[in-house]
């Protein structure tokens, strides 16, 4: 709770937007989650989880410096 207050609120939805799409992504591929049968045997590709990752970190990096 003492480090409330240090979150960035203005800049957080900008964030938001970043993580959450690639969180429902990668909670798809967790077995013990439910998926729709026609994504089931869908795996992503090396270059598409080196992309998502460069946004996480591009997102990160712009809200420590906003």
């Amino acid at each position: 709770m003492q480090n409330l207050s240090a979150i960035k609120v203005g800049h957080l939805q900008t964030v938001i937007n970043v993580i959450y799409p690639i969180w429902e992504k990668a909670n798809r591929y967790t077995t013990a989650h439910s998926q729709p049968l026609g994504t089931l045997g869908v795996r992503p590709s090396i270059s598409e989880l080196k992309q998502d990752w460069a946004d996480l970190q591009q997102a990160i990096r712009q809200y420590e410096e906003s």
